[in-house]
């Protein structure tokens, strides 16, 4: 794993390393900082391309709600991948991981899963693979998420924009070649300051906020395992969770979309969802892009709930 210094730093009193066989990951935890008692625990399943010091403003936020603990995905945000323990990069093995450390942790009691984006995939097959872990949880709130690739509406280019690199990075002597020539510092930085001139928010923001988004996206690009990368992108593009599907999934599942997502298409994915959970209600964010930006504080997260949605998915408890 390349080592790369996060832009964000979270304080070291907040961390937890682990072992999962050869593997160190961390747990992030966040204190409940509610004014009124609480019984909720959040477990945090970050996505695709993001890491804790991404998440950050997400947790701090479901923290005013309850305890929150985010839990680190092998091949991201620093965490060696499945490959250094000899499983493959699948569903399967993020589910059997998931389930482990929820258990270990015990994490496993009267919990909520706040996944995002592939984190919702990677829970719903824990529940599918593991049917005893569904009484461990008093809902999923997914954010963006999808379980299958039409749930995507991606355009053909962009679709083998993305789909040829990611079959080149499955393979291992890919992943390395990209390594070598895409993501070594001198060449990443240059993309992402090309990159960066044909995105709108990047045009219209200060030059502070352009250097820390920079900056974030640097470190993701470097921290994250690029295999790990190209084959949970073939995941989400190809993938349908329903072909494991027997019987509906016995847990509440809220998802938060977004109502100008370039990447989802709401009304597949509310199918999609409602064919495996018994109970699925879409929210909605006037938001018009898949995620927040990279740099996203507490209260730039805060402002994008209101208080229906907020009572729907927090259930936070009074005193």
């Amino acid at each position: 794993m390349r080592k790369t210094k996060p832009p964000i730093q979270l304080p070291a009193e907040q961390i937890k390393t682990f072992r999962y066989g050869k593997l160190e990951g961390r747990i992030a935890h966040f204190k409940y900082s509610g004014k009124s008692k609480s019984s909720e625990t959040f477990v945090v399943i970050s996505g695709h391309h993001t890491s804790h010091e991404r998440m950050a403003s997400f947790a701090q936020f479901l923290a005013g709600y309850g305890e929150v603990y985010a839990i680190d995905v092998p091949g991201f945000g620093g965490m060696g991948s499945f490959d250094r323990i000899n499983k493959p990069i699948d569903l399967d093995s993020y589910a059997e991981y998931l389930y482990t450390i929820l258990k270990t942790h015990k994490l496993n009691k009267n919990t909520s899963i706040f996944a995002v984006s592939l984190g919702g995939q990677i829970v719903t097959r824990m529940l599918q693979r593991y049917p005893e872990s569904q009484s461990w949880l008093r809902r999923v709130v997914g954010f963006v998420t999808f379980a299958a690739g039409k749930d995507m509406h991606l355009s053909l280019p962009y679709k083998l924009a993305i789909q040829i690199p990611a079959r080149i990075g499955s393979t291992k002597l890919g992943a390395k070649m990209i390594d070598v020539f895409v993501f070594n510092p001198v060449v990443l930085r240059g993309m992402l300051r090309i990159f960066s001139l044909f995105k709108k928010k990047m045009k219209a923001s200060t030059a502070e906020f352009r250097k820390k988004s920079l900056q974030m996206e640097y470190f993701l690009w470097r921290v994250n395992d690029s295999r790990t990368q190209a084959k949970t992108t073939l995941m989400m593009l190809f993938g349908d969770l329903r072909r494991y599907s027997e019987e509906l999934i016995d847990v509440e599942m809220h998802n938060i979309l977004t109502k100008h997502d370039q990447y989802v298409d709401e009304k597949e994915v509310n199918k999609t969802f409602r064919d495996l959970y018994r109970s699925y209600t879409p929210h909605y964010l006037e938001l018009d892009v898949h995620m927040p930006s990279m740099i996203a504080d507490k209260s730039e997260v805060a402002a994008m709930f209101d208080r229906q949605m907020i009572d729907a998915i927090m259930n936070p408890k009074e005193s």
